[in-house]
């Protein structure tokens, strides 16, 4: 990436160059930004004001005509706390296209360094007692883009996914296919495993249900008891604890069933995985995991990171973070989960050479990962430093929260199927003669891209609204509308006669105004891609995917570009739509989105 960034460099060091020659200071920062108007770069005076001890205006003022002395810079003008820059157009040109159009599928992209920073990206994290849903589909589209932002900044990353495979919840949906599965399996009903247990599980709510309801209308006196009350007294529940016992007791029939039922579970999950192009270099079950950490506290309780309580339950103390007092071992010796979550960090640090970790969880978690860092960290591990929690928000549909237990979720597969059908609805109005087959992998293709952009295109941190049918639009902020200035430059180039392997042009020829604000959205991409890296935020990704779009779009408007009278302009055209399209290929990439040559 550092050689795709040359032009910024060059003119970085000419911004630096221009403030020693005028103020006699090497500055600690210098700060090119992309402005929407009044020039092509702007130089920030503002991170240069703490060095040179003077106001922004003024040192704007300054530097403008030191920098105009250069041959890069045509225009330098100060405009308060900024000195906005017009570049010479042919050097714009060369240092925009010449990168995307010799880097290609590696433009933006940093080779990994050896040795390399080695993060593990936690994701996905599903439990096997029912489908994924939209919010498994939010974290796995932010764990996989997360991961491709990292390794195409030089991060070595390790993919990983915890799955939640023992527990009340399983059980559930273990003692209602005992008591009324009649031997039924996946395939002698015709459905994916997930969704087969997920039935249970369901099966098992609404039976509990219906004893609460016969239990209240049985007992006047307890009509108002509430669920967790009922809970204790259940008989459908007193039997899902029942089954929990025997499981941790290791009795044969009740984990030969677990094991049936959670590979049936695992073999659907691995079906939805690739469907969305998602994968994993370590899958961890927790039934293999959930006892770790006991050890870990034994040592810190004897070095006093730990103390003892007089009930005999061991505990941290966090108040001085704001995190208050944490129990890890419980009275009886028994582990909580983040005793858990302690050996299980260590165990995959150890066993990959771990530099760091994020964990791609949902924003209820924070206390909790919060909580696990600082423990970490008191425990002397210095790689704790270089943990993080991706919080992400809630992500709902126009209809409101669902909830699995009361089978009105809308999980990752159903979903996908229905912007699929709406995908394939806006194909066949554009396109009523096309083959049904290839209309059918081209809707499957556009509802891919249509539900990671517009997941991917929001802030992590941010709940949000998800609408399939705005979601396939080909027109707006959306994944298609990105794929359809993709696929328009490709039949553009086919249509060209142009080789592959030609990419010479005249960067002189280069100078309306729409190929300048394109050719500028090109030489911001590399740095578009390590800050998205840095924060976490493949949304940086999308909005620039969207204004490259749109700046693309606009420059085909306004300009003529197969059918350019001077070939010489034709040529250049061309080039600049290559480039623009290896660019949008690439950050259609890091949002794991395939591109397509045909809407």
């Amino acid at each position: 990436m550092e050689g795709q960034r040359v032009l910024l460099d060059r003119i970085e060091q000419v911004c630096r160059k221009a403030v020693e020659n005028v103020f006699g200071i090497s500055p600690t920062r210098v700060t090119l930004d992309f402005p929407d108007q009044f020039g092509d770069l702007a130089l920030n005076a503002f991170h240069l004001a703490k060095d040179l001890r003077k106001a922004p205006p003024a040192i704007a003022q300054a530097l403008a005509e030191e920098l105009e002395k250069d041959a890069l810079i045509e225009r330098a003008t100060p405009v308060k706390g900024y000195v906005n820059l017009v570049l010479h157009r042919p050097a714009l040109a060369e240092g925009a296209l010449s990168p995307a159009l010799r880097a290609g599928d590696s433009f933006g992209f940093r080779e990994r360094t050896d040795p390399s920073q080695r993060i593990m990206v936690e994701f996905s994290s599903p439990n096997t007692n029912k489908p994924q849903h939209l919010g498994h589909v939010r974290t796995n589209c932010l764990g996989d883009s997360v991961a491709r932002l990292l390794e195409a900044t030089g991060t070595d990353v390790i993919r990983a996914n915890l799955v939640n495979d023992r527990g009340i919840h399983i059980c559930k949906s273990m003692l209602a296919y005992q008591r009324e599965g009649q031997g039924m399996t996946p395939e002698s009903v015709g459905k994916k495993g997930d969704h087969f247990v997920g039935d249970f599980y369901v099966l098992f709510e609404t039976r509990f249900r219906e004893e609460w309801k016969r239990y209240r209308d049985e007992h006047p006196e307890q009509s108002e008891i509430s669920r967790d009350e009922f809970a204790k007294i259940s008989e459908w529940m007193a039997g899902a604890r029942d089954v929990l016992r025997r499981w941790e007791e290791g009795d044969e029939e009740v984990l030969a069933l677990w094991k049936l039922m959670n590979g049936w579970v695992m073999e659907g999950f691995e079906e939805t995985y690739r469907t969305l192009g998602i994968r994993f270099d370590r899958i961890y079950l927790e039934s293999e995991t959930y006892q770790l950490g006991k050890e870990i506290v034994s040592e810190g309780l004897r070095k006093g990171v730990f103390h003892r309580r007089d009930d005999g339950a061991v505990e941290i103390d966090l108040s001085d973070v704001k995190l208050d007092r944490k129990v890890v071992l419980r009275s009886d010796g028994t582990s909580v989960y983040i005793t858990q979550d302690i050996g299980t960090t260590v165990m995959k640090t150890e066993e990959y050479g771990l530099d760091g970790q994020i964990f791609v969880v949902g924003n209820e978690q924070i206390y909790h990962f919060n909580v696990l860092f600082e423990i970490l960290k008191r425990l002397g591990y210095e790689w704790a430093a270089n943990c993080r929690h991706l919080a992400y928000g809630m992500v709902n549909l126009p209809e409101g929260k669902m909830k699995s237990r009361e089978g009105t979720v809308v999980d990752a597969d159903n979903l996908i199927e229905e912007v699929s059908r709406l995908a394939h609805k806006e194909i066949l109005s554009r396109q009523p003669d096309v083959d049904e087959k290839a209309a059918e992998e081209r809707a499957l293709n556009i509802a891919l891209a249509a539900l990671k952009f517009m997941i991917l295109s929001v802030s992590p941190k941010t709940t949000m609204l998800y609408d399939p049918k705005a979601s396939v639009s080909f027109e707006g902020d959306t994944g298609p509308y990105v794929l359809y200035a993709f696929a328009r430059i490709q039949r553009m180039l086919e249509d060209s006669g142009l080789g592959p392997d030609d990419v010479e042009f005249d960067p002189a020829v280069l100078t309306d105004e729409s190929e300048i604000r394109l050719m500028l959205k090109l030489v911001e991409f590399p740095r578009v891609v390590e800050k998205a890296a840095a924060d976490l935020n493949p949304s940086l990704i999308s909005s620039w995917l969207l204004a490259c779009a749109r700046a693309y779009h606009s420059h085909n408007r306004a300009v003529p570009i197969l059918k350019a009278d001077d070939p010489a302009v034709r040529k250049a055209r061309l080039m600049l739509s290559r480039a623009t399209a290896t660019a949008l290929s690439q950050g259609l990439k890091l949002l794991g989105i395939k591109t397509v040559d045909r809407m």
